[in-house]
């Protein structure tokens, strides 16, 4: 393998960790401010949508820098089976099905969440009183899991 390989291969690992660190900041800072409750919810609910956008779109740019990545590697160590391309074997499969499920969970959230709002005192009392895992934490588990079969499968591919 050659520098070139190299490097394709390592983008989308790098980028993602990037955007996971980028994730993870942003729940610390919201958590922060969350224990400095202020009355300014209006701005802050733009500004968490805002954040749901952009996580949505370094989504799409994650998992099509994955493909892209993938095909270019595969084409250029004249491997050219498409059906191979698209869905590898092994854990390559599982992190390429992860990677697309993880969009069409994300589409569903996101169409879900900007569907008719609930009345603001409902959604106050329903996040004082919330226990046990979020969908954060549920989300942030799924893609530490997609992550690991990633490497398994770069580690696959180095070796």
């Amino acid at each position: 393998m050659d520098t070139v390989d190299l490097v394709i291969l390592l983008l989308h690992p790098i980028a993602a960790i990037l955007v996971i660190g980028w994730i993870f900041q942003q729940q610390r800072k919201r958590q922060r401010d969350r224990r400095f409750k202020s009355d300014e919810s209006t701005t802050q609910d733009y500004t968490r949508q805002k954040e749901r956008d952009q996580i949505y779109k370094l989504t799409w740019f994650l998992v099509i820098s994955g493909f892209i990545a993938n095909f270019s590697y595969n084409i250029r160590s004249g491997d050219a089976n498409l059906q191979d391309i698209i869905l590898p074997a092994g854990v390559g499969g599982l992190h390429t099905l992860g990677g697309v499920f993880g969009i069409a969970l994300l589409t569903y959230l996101r169409i879900r969440k900007r569907g008719p709002k609930s009345s603001p005192s409902e959604n106050s009392e329903s996040e004082e009183n919330r226990t046990g895992w979020s969908l954060y934490d549920t989300l942030m588990l799924l893609v530490v899991i997609h992550a690991f079969f990633g490497f398994l499968w770069l580690f696959e591919l180095l070796v």
